[in-house]
């Protein structure tokens, strides 16, 4: 396994271990949550939807709506 391969199964891992952390997410509960949902601005119409979404994709959070670059499935050329 190459140095890249070991790090992204290391992330992978510590990201599964902290999924199944039954105990520590039951001590945590909705907190962090909480706090994010706080930092919410209100939405009034379409422009802030697209700003919001737009605000998630930066902070690598996935929304609704998928944003990404990638080869024709078509004419992957």
């Amino acid at each position: 396994m190459t140095s890249t391969d070991e790090e992204n199964f290391n992330v992978l891992k510590r990201s599964y271990n902290a999924c199944m952390d039954m105990d520590k997410i039951k001590e945590v509960g909705l907190k962090p949550l909480q706090k994010a949902l706080k930092e919410f601005p209100v939405i009034k119409d379409t422009k802030d939807v697209s700003e919001q979404i737009l605000a998630l994709e930066k902070a690598g959070i996935t929304s609704l709506v998928g944003l990404y670059a990638g080869a024709d499935d078509k004419n992957p050329v």
